[in-house]
């Protein structure tokens, strides 16, 4: 749990709105590298391949990696979003693309909502 707990606290420190440069995305990407040269290094596998997805959980199941996701996706950076999914395919033995897809989900389900809203509230005003 200690490494849980670090990396909920650095990842609150990483900027997850950064327009610019996905910090959260490179931050994480480097996390997890340092982690897996850790793990190999020094750990037995069965404790390796537990404290890998710790991490993964931890990252990229956060508030903030979520944010980032649909910055992506708002800006069309399908660069990055390959990136993205690249990482989420490890998460919980490939289950993970479960959750980018929910937040693809949830990202396209809010621009219908708001395109929906839009056309409702035109069509009132002509009426």
């Amino acid at each position: 749990t200690n490494t849980i707990q670090h990396y909920q606290y650095l990842s609150l420190s990483w900027n997850a709105l950064s327009q610019e440069v996905p910090e959260y995305l490179i931050q994480t990407e480097l996390a997890l590298k340092r982690e897996a040269k850790f793990a190999k290094d020094f750990l037995h596998e069965n404790s390796s391949s537990k404290l890998m997805e710790a991490v993964r959980q931890t990252l990229l199941k956060s508030h903030q990696m979520k944010l980032q996701c649909r910055l992506f996706l708002q800006h069309a950076q399908f660069d990055l979003l390959r990136r993205t999914v690249i990482l989420y395919e490890n998460l919980e033995d490939g289950r993970g693309l479960k959750h980018f897809a929910d937040i693809f989900q949830e990202y396209l389900t809010d621009i219908g909502t708001r395109l929906w809203k839009d056309f409702s509230s035109n069509e009132e005003s002509l009426s």
